[in-house]
């Protein structure tokens, strides 16, 4: 339990989607997770004004393994013919 006398480093269970297709949604990206674990929340972002996809997205997974298993087995790998970058997020939540 983290409170506030938590002293270890807490391990990150957001990962973040760089270098991702325009074409890529949130139900494509909740598919391609949900292998790796219970998928908590996921955003793709936009530009906020003329909402063009940026190529970014996080997703939060239930644990900070199902994240890493993401990480390891998603990062440098193609979708889309892109090929995308995937990193544990230890800014996340």
């Amino acid at each position: 339990q983290v409170d506030a006398n938590y002293n270890l480093p807490i391990r990150p269970k957001e990962v973040t989607f760089s270098n991702i297709n325009n074409n890529v949604n949130k139900t494509f990206l909740l598919e391609m997770c949900q292998n790796f674990g219970v998928v908590q929340d996921c955003n793709i972002y936009y530009h906020p004004i003329n909402k063009k996809h940026l190529g970014l997205a996080t997703v939060l997974f239930s644990t900070s393994s199902a994240a890493q298993r993401c990480v390891e087995k998603l990062n440098n790998t193609s979708s889309m013919g892109y090929i995308i970058n995937v990193i544990l997020d230890d800014k996340g939540l």
